[in-house]
């Protein structure tokens, strides 16, 4: 005779999900969602520029982010450095 599988308990709907989360724990995962959706808006406007661009104007435009991002970088290790 087949051994049955012991039946699971009834699972939370997500609204019962929520509910069992703190409020603090319900707005960060929000902020993190709206987030997630803003960065992916941007990456996609990125991508329809590059594609866009010829190879030399993505070069450059790479040439120029990497200067910025080091920029950015070498201002906060030397704000460390002073801290």
């Amino acid at each position: 005779m087949a051994q049955q599988q012991p039946k699971k308990g009834p699972r939370m709907t997500r609204i019962e999900h929520k509910a069992a989360m703190s409020h603090e724990e319900t707005e960060h995962l929000e902020f993190e969602a709206e987030l997630d959706a803003s960065a992916d808006k941007v990456f996609s406007a990125i991508e329809r520029a590059r594609g866009k661009m010829s190879e030399s104007e993505r070069k450059l435009a790479d040439k120029n982010a990497a200067a910025i991002l080091n920029s950015a970088t070498e201002s906060v290790e030397r704000s460390r450095r002073r801290a």
